[in-house]
C-alpha cells in the first residue's frame, strides 16, 4: 500500500540549502517524537531516493466502521534524492486511505481543508484503487506545497472534507504533521 506513496513522494525536488541529515540523524530526531513508532524512512538504492512517512492515523470512528463497514485514514510524507536530506522538500503529501463496501473517491478526488479559518482546495490528486473480498480499497495522494503543509500542521483546528465526508483532525494528527515538517530543519 505505501509503495504508491513512496513512488509519488519521491517526485519532490528540493530547492533550499540545508545541512545534510542522513538516515541516522533523521531517526535520532524521530526518536524524540511522541508518535515515533508511526514514522518510517525508506531508501530505494535503485532510484537513489528516500521517503519519510508518518502513518497510519484513523479519521473515521470505530462506530462508523462497525455501523457502515468503512474506514478512512490519513498519513503524510515527503521525499528526497540520495541517502541524506540536503534541502527542505518543496512539497509534502497528505495521503487518504479508504476501505469499504462502496467507492468513496472514484468520482470525487478534490480535498478541502480549513485550517484556523484559512481554506485550502487540492484538486490535482492521484488515486489508486483495488477490489478486495467484497469491498474496495482506495488511496488518494494529495500534493501540498511546503508552506501550506506547515500552515496546516501548525493550525489549532483543521477540518478536512474528502469524498464528500467531513472530519476534524485530532491533535495527534497535527502533532505528527508538525513533527514531519520539523525534520528538514
Amino acid at each position: 500500500m505505501w509503495n504508491y506513496v513512496a513512488i509519488f513522494a519521491l517526485l519532490i525536488f528540493p530547492f533550499s540549502a540545508l545541512p545534510q541529515q542522513d538516515e541516522a540523524a533523521l531517526k535520532a530526531k524521530i526518536k524524540g517524537f511522541r508518535n515515533n513508532k508511526r514514522f518510517l524512512i525508506r531508501y530505494d538504492k535503485f532510484t537513489d531516493k528516500a521517503t519519510v512517512l508518518v502513518a497510519p492515523f484513523g479519521l473515521s470512528s470505530t462506530g462508523e466502521y462497525m455501523a457502515g463497514g468503512h474506514m478512512l485514514g490519513i498519513a503524510a510524507s515527503f521525499g528526497f534524492e540520495g541517502q541524506a536530506l540536503k534541502s527542505p522538500p518543496a512539497a509534502y503529501f497528505i495521503v487518504f486511505y479508504y476501505t469499504g463496501k462502496n467507492w468513496l473517491l472514484l468520482n470525487d478526488r478534490t480535498v478541502y481543508l480549513i485550517a484556523d479559518g484559512e481554506r485550502f482546495k487540492f484538486e490535482d490528486n492521484k488515486r489508486e484503487s483495488d477490489v478486495r473480498r467484497g469491498g474496495v480499497s482506495e488511496r488518494l495522494l494529495v500534493p501540498v506545497p511546503a508552506a501550506d503543509f506547515e500552515r496546516i500542521a501548525n493550525a489549532k483546528t483543521v477540518e478536512v472534507k474528502v469524498g464528500g465526508r467531513a472530519y476534524q483532525l485530532k491533535e495527534e494528527h497535527l502533532e505528527a504533521f508538525r513533527d514531519l515538517a520539523s525534520l528538514p530543519k
